[in-house]
């Protein structure tokens, strides 16, 4: 069920439409609404949050499989005459797990449609009169039973939100209210101090709406008690706002906010402070973050193909008693192909693996129709301008190193010890090989960094020969990186590893 609230990111930037009734079916919804209830998400089923991700520019890959769950809840629920999910989280549940309300025709249809969901990686269903309901088994077990409280804010806050196709509710409980007031009794020094209770009696309630489509409308509103409420909460955001800009932590950590809270400017309208959000302005809020996750995707990507690789080589000193070596050669000593091919059974690629003569060169004939079928572990993702069948991953070849040729090295070889010996390195395109050449990392580099430094990138992923991957700064001294490739130096490392 946790799959489907990869839509819910989305929810942070809303609008709201003044006049008429809402769209939602709030009727179907309240009689689950008890005095527990803090924090509602509704979502039209028409809707495809994936497209406008796709548009901003998120990788397709990376959002297959929530699209494809996502496809299957829509169809089971369309065919229910369903047209909505609610997403419903209260201080009964565990923490920060909500439960799942959808509105159908009949009762008839919310049974089947409760049948059809088991399929479909929810943990639990229940039919209750013309409603599906998901969640875990005792948040089922206690919605069997559930007595609607009069809380009248809940309808008052889904109005200023009215006729949007996301829409979303934040209405604290007062139990809620008590334990934030209890265990923050005075507001930060930053915003200007003073007692929490001020924000509590002047705050009421906040709701979001959005319409992805055709553009991004999108609107926050925070409801105080009156105007002189409203004026306060402005100020307090502003002053927050203020302070993330100047906090140095966020400027190391975020400082996409540079460019996204200058954007969003608080209003105050009566008794409401809003934030609005059109489409030009949300594609400017989106390009960092996307940046951001992108990023993030990438090196978590890049660092599960180093550890593969490692992974591999492991399992190669298993059967071999060695790791690989840097290459196979012929009788000659004629170097022949790279240890990437050598490693191709340990990566699920015995099928390739068999395809090449081992006994010839990587540029025969033969062996050169195999180049442009790399397994992907060999590509990085992030490399850009790298011709189809190179590679980034290269080891660090040295007589001192793991790599010293056509010998494979056994463990007792390496007294360094694996954690501090570098097994695995990458390098930027400009210095991409081809995979099934025998071409790698040469530690008598002049000028080391220029082979393994990206342009803009702040330092590189290593795999060491336990298997870890680390990340090593640009600024490490030349020292300790070079003990770091060697395996039998016996050097102590500087601070800077």
């Amino acid at each position: 069920m946790q799959k489907i609230l990869v839509i819910v990111p989305l929810l942070i930037v809303l609008l709201p439409v003044q006049g008429g009734e809402s769209k939602s079916n709030f009727k179907a919804l309240a009689p689950f609404l008890d005095e527990q209830v803090f924090a509602v998400v509704r979502v039209d089923v028409a809707i495809d949050p994936f497209d406008k991700m796709k548009d901003l520019g998120f990788p397709a890959r990376d959002m297959e499989e929530g699209k494809k769950l996502m496809s299957k809840w829509r169809a089971e629920i369309k065919q229910a005459g369903g047209k909505e999910i609610f997403l419903v989280w209260s201080l009964a549940d565990k923490l920060g797990i909500p439960f799942i309300v959808i509105p159908t025709k009949g009762e008839d249809e919310a049974k089947k449609l409760a049948e059809s969901l088991k399929q479909l990686e929810v943990p639990g269903t229940l039919a209750k009169g013309s409603v599906t309901l998901a969640g875990d088994a005792a948040a089922l077990q206690r919605l069997a039973t559930v007595q609607s409280a009069a809380r009248p804010e809940w309808a008052r806050a889904f109005a200023t939100v009215k006729d949007m196709s996301i829409q979303a509710a934040f209405v604290p409980t007062a139990v809620l209210r008590r334990s934030l007031v209890e265990s923050f009794p005075n507001l930060p020094k930053e915003i200007g101090g003073g007692s929490s209770k001020a924000i509590d009696e002047n705050f009421q309630f906040a709701a979001a709406g959005a319409d992805l489509t055709p553009k991004v409308s999108a609107r926050l509103v925070i409801q105080g008690k009156d105007a002189d409420a409203a004026k306060e909460i402005k100020r307090l955001l502003e002053k927050a706002m203020q302070a993330l800009l100047l906090a140095k932590q966020t400027q190391n950590d975020l400082p996409e906010l540079k460019v996204i809270l200058p954007l969003l400017t608080p209003k105050v309208k009566n008794d409401q402070v809003v934030v609005t959000v059109d489409d030009e302005t949300y594609a400017k809020i989106m390009v960092p973050l996307v940046a951001k996750v992108r990023n993030s995707a990438q090196r978590a990507q890049d660092a599960n193909n180093l550890k593969q690789m490692a992974l591999a080589m492991h399992n190669y000193l298993d059967v071999y008693k060695t790791f690989p070596a840097q290459f196979s050669s012929d009788k000659q000593g004629k170097p022949l192909l790279s240890w990437r091919v050598h490693i191709l059974p340990f990566v699920e690629q015995e099928q390739l693996y068999r395809q090449f003569k081992l006994d010839q060169p990587w540029d025969c004939e033969h062996n050169k129709k195999l180049i442009p079928m790399m397994p992907a572990i060999y590509k990085s993702p992030f490399q850009k301008n790298v011709a189809k069948g190179k590679t980034t991953y290269l080891v660090p070849v040295g007589k001192d190193t793991i790599f010293p040729g056509a010998k494979g090295i056994s463990i007792r070889d390496i007294p360094d010890g694996t954690s501090n010996t570098i097994l695995v390195v990458e390098v930027n395109d400009e210095h991409a090989v081809t995979w099934t050449k025998p071409d790698d990392f040469k530690t008598d580099a002049k000028k080391p960094m220029a082979i393994l430094v990206r342009p803009g990138a702040k330092g590189f992923n290593v795999a060491m020969a336990d298997g870890s991957v680390r990340y090593v700064s640009r600024t490490i001294s030349m020292e300790t990186l070079r003990a770091a490739f060697t395996r039998n130096g016996g050097e102590v490392f500087g601070p800077d590893w």
